[in-house]
């Protein structure tokens, strides 16, 4: 096993370069003197794109990735995350064809394709975006429910003050007028903020069924 190991992993190297045109490979040892085969690589990556500011060629990870064609998905799914599933899929074609079987340590989970994968991580970000919408729903419908006690303004006694067309109020009247005010400013603020979460989940289930289906 340990020979085709081997055979993996040296092929794996040798196709570095032409996978990865923008991550400049320098060093790649394999260590067989472990209990499991290794592979160490050492390379820079370079991007060469043009700036408003600052020097077009550059070292950085992103932007080489991003020239290779890779995107991110936030952070569920970064760039770098992008390529090393990409990378994973390679190996595990490798394997396929020097007849070892890939399984997840610690999941008992056979290697699954970067499409089944992502189809895997899109439910469980649609299952997370229902139960997080299902809660915003709630908090909304409770928030609706709450509301100003008109009464106790219209309790309010008011007189005509001597200074134009001001009125007058007691120190307790004009207390408890401001903390209805505040009240009222509160409630709606948290309103705003629910219906505002509300729409970003929906959001983001719907992006997520959308590109699901696309990989389905």
């Amino acid at each position: 096993m340990c020979k085709e190991a081997a055979a993996v992993l040296e092929e794996y190297a040798r196709s570095f370069d032409e996978r990865n045109p923008h991550l400049k490979l320098f060093n790649a040892v394999i260590h067989m003197d472990e209990s499991t085969p290794h592979l160490h690589l050492d390379f820079v990556p370079v991007c060469d794109e043009k700036r408003k500011n600052g020097m077009r060629v550059r070292n950085s990870l992103t932007g080489a990735l991003r020239q290779q064609g890779l995107e991110g998905e936030g952070i569920s799914n970064t760039i770098t995350m992008a390529w090393l599933e990409q990378e994973k899929e390679h190996i595990g074609q490798l394997m396929l064809e020097h007849g070892i079987e890939w399984v997840k340590l610690g999941t008992h989970e056979k290697h699954k394709s970067v499409s089944k994968f992502k189809a895997d991580k899109l439910r469980e970000e649609i299952e997370a975006a229902e139960t997080e919408l299902d809660g915003v729903r709630q908090e909304l419908a409770s928030a609706s429910k709450k509301k100003v006690k008109i009464s106790e303004i219209e309790s309010i006694e008011t007189k005509e003050s001597m200074f134009g067309k001001k009125v007058m109020l007691s120190k307790e009247d004009y207390d408890k007028l401001s903390d209805t005010a505040k009240k009222y400013i509160a409630m709606q603020k948290n309103t705003q903020k629910l219906k505002n979460e509300r729409d970003t989940a929906v959001q983001e289930r719907d992006a997520a069924k959308a590109e699901l289906a696309a990989v389905s």
